[in-house]
């Protein structure tokens, strides 16, 4: 992962991009955005960032005066999330999970690392989840050498008890109450039923070779 997509950010993308370097000792880039920024599988539209402290009300403050808000929409002491002008979504979350590993500098702000991203996901799907999450894994599964092995390694690690491996196999080819598959494709495009597929034989081949090596 040796350059930054900035390429793939609009024009107000960029220009928010740009205004969030204040936060840049502060907070990290994560989610879709992040991870697109690396790997340029899909465009991204919103931009989270992660810090290890409470939002507080200074934080509200910092972005009444570097971006222009429409409208907050949920403020408490974990999160903070506003609709700006430009009608992109920005989030301020407390997020007390540390990386495993290191942080890459984007330039106006840092990134998490996409196994670091990885992982979160992992988590998200364990618990509730959107489309963009399985495409997501699918992709990194696909055209990394991260594996779903090195995920539940280091979701162990990350996530400790919070993290269940039962569960997340379980969700990773559970299908039925995902809503919207509607994304854009920075290059090839994916169909659903292709993704869903991948998923399925790479959790069966996982499972498959864990009963195995249980009964050696």
């Amino acid at each position: 992962m040796s350059s930054i997509h900035h390429e793939l950010l609009s024009t107000n993308q960029l220009a928010v991009l740009k205004k969030l370097r204040v936060f840049k000792k502060k907070a990290v880039l994560a989610g879709g955005t992040a991870l697109s920024l690396q790997l340029a599988h899909r465009y991204s539209f919103d931009f989270d960032l992660f810090q290890d402290k409470i939002v507080s009300p200074h934080d509200l403050h910092l972005l009444n005066k570097i971006l222009k808000i429409r409208e907050i929409v949920f403020k408490s002491s974990d999160m903070l999330v506003v609709k700006l002008e430009s009608d992109i979504s920005f989030s301020l979350v407390y997020y007390w999970f540390k990386p495993l590993y290191p942080k890459i500098d984007a330039g106006y702000l840092h990134l998490f690392d996409y196994r670091d991203i990885a992982l979160d996901k992992a988590e998200t799907i364990g618990r509730r989840a959107t489309w963009r999450d399985y495409f997501d894994l699918f992709y990194i599964l696909q055209n990394t050498r991260f594996s779903i092995k090195d995920i539940l390694a280091g979701a162990k690690i990350k996530f400790r008890n919070e993290f269940s491996q039962e569960q997340f196999l379980t969700q990773l080819t559970y299908f039925d109450d995902l809503g919207e598959f509607d994304l854009k494709f920075v290059k090839k495009k994916y169909r659903p039923d292709e993704i869903k597929k991948f998923l399925t034989n790479e959790v069966e081949k996982f499972t498959t070779k864990l009963i195995l090596k249980q009964k050696q």
